[in-house]
């Protein structure tokens, strides 16, 4: 097998990173066990990689204790909840409006709590946390946009998650309120290049929405898709997807960096750009569409990916999938290590990890099945050729649910409660029509911003796409006995099912090794 250091370094700075989120420890004694670790991994008679490793895992629980160790208190340790309250904040990030009910408009965005008050008190405290606010606004109320600093005055609860490993364990702070009785008292508090890129989401959703602005349930879902507004998907709709183990699709993940990567690469090529330059414009460009979307962990992590795997020619090294991967998860955690139990880390880490590992190993199975046979003389026939074509079609869609399913299916069950058997045909379905949505919404996006023609015409084209895929869900999930709940599995059985997992993927691995009889490194 090629080597790859960054892999080993990627693992044990994520179990370091896990340790400290566990069990965090004081920073400056982890600091200096892995200055010691350091120092004896240049001494030449010692085995330098334990001490190296050992170095990497230090500074991973150091980074991740000091995240917890230096954070403020949160704001349910000084103020009773639920309770009436009033809050301050700045507005993080751009307001997304909801279906209107009775005549008001829903509008929901996070706040930034800098001060809170109980009632109507002038008892302000100061705070630190992230709040996710809904407000109720009638036409010709005035909107918070982002990077202003406001004063809403509502009630403040905790969620509680209702399912799943975390079932009756607190959870994010939310607040309702009213439009008439929030108060605005300054602007342009946020990053100037941040706000830039929320005007470009709402230019892009506006572009998206063009000549089907008559119906709203299709613009939210491709808004959401290929822009990242989740809060505007309808609440049935939501459950639909999630019972059917199809939600990811609304994640901004590999596949919308992928088909981006690839109209921009198609534009550098036809250009004559030579391909060791192209992450000159590629990179850039990606990062602009990660912030645009709400800059969400599998956002990152797609973009950060492409950024490292095109960076490769340009330093005159192959690209290397394994590498990029570990190179992502490093530059996450060691920003954010809190996204270490983030569930949308986890599911798609583990989902991309998955397809690796398991896709070649389904398709390969599938694909024996119609594969021609060696011994015959004359050629097969055109229609026999054309069905094995499209059975290779088939059977590579077949592989990537099989792949994604098998490996999330226990963090599905941990986190959510559910099983849904119904999952791997509904992905089967769904998977491929939203990658249909994406690769016709960017479509729309480059060439309708040069022409509002191309707009209309590919918005239509989405609109067909998205209607066959929501009613698909919602057909799939009306199938009785397609999900159940499911009592969740402890950490320790996820841990073993992965294990399990992993060993029966490397003793296929071996089997394929002694069948071919080739040598490893011929392989590689």
């Amino acid at each position: 097998m090629p080597r790859r250091p960054l892999t080993g370094i990627a693992i044990f700075f994520v179990t370091g990173t896990g340790l400290g989120l566990a069990f965090p420890l004081s920073q400056t004694l982890l600091l200096i066990s892995a200055a010691v670790s350091l120092i004896l991994a240049l001494i030449p008679r010692l085995p330098p990689t334990p001490f190296i490793l050992a170095t990497i895992l230090a500074i991973g629980w150091a980074n991740a204790s000091a995240n917890i160790t230096d954070s403020e208190p949160d704001i349910p340790s000084i103020v009773k909840l639920p309770s009436g309250a009033s809050l301050t904040g700045i507005i993080s990030d751009e307001p997304v409006c909801t279906p209107a009910k009775n005549g008001k408009y829903s509008w929901k965005f996070p706040l930034i709590a800098e001060k809170v008050r109980v009632g109507w008190t002038n008892d302000w405290r100061n705070v630190s946390g992230n709040i996710r606010i809904r407000l109720f606004a009638e036409a010709g109320d005035r909107i918070p946009a982002y990077g202003e600093r406001w004063t809403f005055s509502g009630y403040l609860n905790q969620m509680l998650f209702k399912q799943g490993l975390f079932a009756g364990k607190p959870g994010g702070l939310f607040f309702s309120g009213s439009a008439h009785k929030a108060r605005p008292l300054a602007q342009d508090e946020g990053n100037a290049l941040v706000k830039y890129c929320l005007q470009g989401r709402a230019w892009a959703g506006k572009l998206l929405a063009f000549g089907i602005t008559d119906r709203p349930e299709q613009v939210c879902i491709l808004n959401s898709i290929l822009l990242g507004y989740y809060s505007q998907i309808p609440r049935d709709l939501y459950q639909a997807f999630a019972n059917t183990g199809t939600l990811h699709v609304f994640a901004i993940s590999g596949s919308h960096v992928v088909i981006l990567g690839g109209a921009i690469i198609f534009i550098l090529a036809a250009c004559g750009l030579p391909r060791t330059r192209w992450v000159l414009f590629l990179g850039p460009l990606l990062i602009l569409y990660t912030a645009m979307t709400g800059l969400q962990p599998s956002a990152i992590r797609a973009c950060i990916m492409g950024i490292v795997y095109w960076i490769a020619p340009l330093i005159g090294r192959k690209p290397d999938i394994f590498t990029t991967l570990a190179a992502s998860a490093i530059l996450i955690l060691a920003i954010s290590p809190d996204d270490l139990i983030n569930i949308g880390f986890l599911l798609s880490y583990i989902a991309v990890l998955g397809l690796i590992l398991f896709c070649p190993v389904f398709s390969r199975m599938l694909n024996q099945c119609f594969q021609h046979d060696p011994l015959k003389l004359e050629p097969d026939p055109a229609w026999q050729e054309f069905l094995r074509s499209l059975w290779h079609f088939f059977s590579e869609l077949l592989s990537v649910s099989a792949a994604a399913w098998l490996v999330t299916t226990p963090l599905t069950i941990m986190f959510f409660g559910t099983f849904s058997p119904i999952g791997l045909p509904s992905n089967l379905l769904i998977v491929p029509l939203s990658s249909l949505v994406i690769i016709t919404g960017v479509l729309s996006l480059t060439l309708g911003s040069c022409a509002l023609f191309f707009a209309d015409l590919f918005n239509h084209a989405n609109l067909a796409l998205i209607v066959l895929m929501t009613e698909s869900a919602r057909w799939f999930a009306a199938i009785p006995h397609g999900y159940m709940k499911a009592p969740p599995v402890p950490l320790w059985g996820i841990l073993v099912f992965y294990v399990v997992l992993l060993l029966g993927r490397f003793a296929i691995w071996v089997y394929a090794k002694e069948k071919s009889n080739t040598p490893i490194e011929e392989e590689s």
